[in-house]
């Protein structure tokens, strides 16, 4: 017996609709302790280097804080601003 164009239709449409889109979006890398250390001593000149190194201003830890988190929570205000400037984002989860 021969499929009918309609059923053949049927069956890619359904097939397709089970395959995702997108993969979703890409964590950056996980803040490493020497990453994690320079922000919790508020040490603006390291943070820059540790950035321009390539350090992600988005990276979150262990727990899923990010380096602004962090920031906020030592209370260091430079490094909360150079942060902001490199890119990290204020959204809130």
């Amino acid at each position: 017996m021969k499929p009918t164009p309609s059923i053949v239709w049927f069956v890619f449409l359904f097939s397709s609709a089970l395959i995702p889109l997108s993969a979703g979006p890409v964590m950056p890398a996980a803040m490493s302790p020497e990453y994690s250390a320079v922000l919790r001593g508020g040490h603006v000149r390291k943070l820059r280097e540790a950035l321009d190194r390539g350090a992600s201003a988005k990276a979150p830890d262990a727990l899923a804080n990010t380096p602004l988190m962090r920031a906020t929570h030592y209370g260091d205000l430079s490094c909360l601003r150079l942060l902001l400037d490199r890119g990290d984002e204020t959204v809130t989860r």
